[in-house]
């Protein structure tokens, strides 16, 4: 039950990355502001910083980051 949650807490961390990827995107091609880009990635760190916490309760550091390199792994081949 454990390792199901936590794939659900990082594939959510793992979307917020995609996210944060495309709105420095935008921000680079100038379609979105400078602002919307800040405000956008402040709320998913204060996101990231959540998610973290609540893996760490669940699972070692160690399986937690084995789990998270996988994760960015899959989405490099994409």
């Amino acid at each position: 039950m454990n390792e199901i949650i936590a794939n659900l807490l990082i594939e959510n961390l793992y979307q917020e990355i995609k996210i944060a990827a495309l709105a420095k995107i935008l921000f680079e091609n100038n379609i979105i502001s400078e602002k919307e880009f800040n405000d956008k990635t402040s709320k998913l760190l204060k996101d990231k910083d959540f998610l973290k916490k609540q893996l760490n309760k669940i699972l070692s550091e160690d399986t937690y980051q084995e789990i998270f390199h996988n994760i960015l792994n899959d989405f490099m081949a994409d």
